[in-house]
């Protein structure tokens, strides 16, 4: 049976010939970059030609609902070097439940990603991200671009806060896809990850988006997942947002090697949900095991957001963060009698926000967000405080703060 929706009766010869530019593309890449540890990240992205308008509008409430969840591909091997979901954590905290208020603030910016491949409708899962588009998405990589058929997905639209059957803020259509070289040719689990662009103004319409974050520790890092899983049957139908708490266990094989969490029973339906960790999204759902290794049913995997992630950030569709800003919320009195002193500061970004620290005009360092200088001598001192965030964008202005030792009594 023929699953396109109204107005998907054929393929146009400008679809067609975008792909096939997008595959050349592809391929001069792969030639030209030296390394393929660098080629996997290197960034893809598929310009939509249909006007928004008229995806949007091709897709009826009917068409929702018979989409079908996209299968999550399943990697050719795994590592078995890791205790049982059940012995991963004893808090009763974790597993899996139901958003209670999917239109709520901030569990609207996560929503389903519906697409055609082929002649067949399919689903995902999705999250908006804060950026300087304001629209665009993170997903997974096999949500935008099919392997089998090396073909980037058509007509995809992402709908906010959707919830049995509703898309409650309406659907956003696709401008713009982009993935990694390292999916697309190589299928690589470990860059299994994209950005969806969006028409209009979903950030404006839904409050800002989730921050992300790159590069994070992950041992023994508490997450939570998201998304529509329709798997297990019939526990789901991917009609109600989910949501996973749970923790980082151990690392998959592969390069950057994906994270594994447990425990957690979402199947696809949710493939591209968020992994959200300190409020930051710092992962998305790529694959389970469960149907072909039963004994590695409630573990599932997701990619490290490491320069990949950060490459799809900062591409040009994307644009990369908005300009973060920075105070200082503790200082210490201008006149101290102590020969240590503390500070504490506070950043706010699309990103976690980094600090440098330069001490009585020294070198700048790396610094935290509580420091602490010691040993200090009598006389007049000044820290100044820098800060930027992870894409490297700089906050303009550098904050002082003097103040004076005297002797202690």
């Amino acid at each position: 049976m023929d699953h396109r929706p109204a107005g998907h009766d054929s393929v146009s010869i400008a679809r067609a010939l975008a792909t096939l530019i997008a595959g050349s593309t592809v391929a001069l890449l792969m030639i030209l970059l030296p390394s393929p540890a660098v080629a996997s990240g290197q960034v893809v992205t598929h310009q939509v030609t249909e006007a928004p308008n008229d995806v949007e509008a091709s897709w009826s409430a009917a068409d929702l609902s018979r989409a079908e969840p996209v299968e999550m591909p399943v990697p050719p091997e795994a590592s078995f070097d890791l205790p049982r979901p059940g012995e991963a954590t004893t808090s009763a905290a974790t597993g899996d439940f139901p958003v209670s208020n999917p239109t709520a603030y901030p569990a609207r910016l996560t929503g389903k990603v519906f697409f055609i491949s082929g002649t067949n409708l399919y689903e995902c899962s999705g999250t908006l991200v804060n950026s300087r588009s304001g629209s665009s998405v993170y997903t997974a990589g096999h949500c935008v671009y099919d392997t089998t058929t090396r073909s980037f997905v058509t007509d995809l639209v992402f709908a906010p806060g959707y919830s049995n059957g509703v898309a409650p803020y309406g659907l956003y259509p696709a401008k713009s896809l982009t993935t990694t070289s390292g999916w697309i040719e190589g299928r690589d689990f470990s860059y299994d990850v994209a950005v969806v662009t969006l028409a209009g103004t979903p950030e404006t319409d839904l409050g800002e988006g989730r921050p992300i974050a790159f590069d994070l520790n992950p041992a023994a890092r508490d997450y939570t997942l998201y998304g529509y899983p329709a798997d297990p049957v019939p526990r789901y139908d991917g009609e109600r947002q989910i949501g996973c708490r749970t923790r980082i266990v151990g690392r998959d094989v592969g390069l950057p090697r994906p994270l594994k969490a447990a425990p957690c029973d979402m199947g696809f339906g949710a493939s591209g949900g968020g992994w959200i960790t300190g409020g930051y999204l710092n992962s998305v759902t790529s694959y389970i095991y469960c149907k072909n290794s039963p004994e590695l049913c409630g573990y599932v995997y997701g990619p490290y957001f490491s320069k990949a992630a950060l490459r799809l950030y900062t591409s040009t569709s994307v644009g990369g963060s908005v300009n973060p800003g920075f105070r200082m919320t503790y200082r210490p009195p201008r006149k101290v009698t102590k020969r240590k002193v503390v500070f504490r500061f506070k950043g706010e970004g699309s990103t976690p926000i980094e600090y440098r620290c330069s001490f009585d005009r020294r070198r700048w360092e790396d610094c935290s967000a509580r420091t602490s200088i010691s040993r200090l001598t009598p006389g007049r001192h000044v820290l100044r405080v820098q800060a930027a965030d992870q894409t490297g964008r700089r906050v303009a202005k550098t904050i002082s703060a003097a103040f004076r030792v005297s002797a202690s009594r």
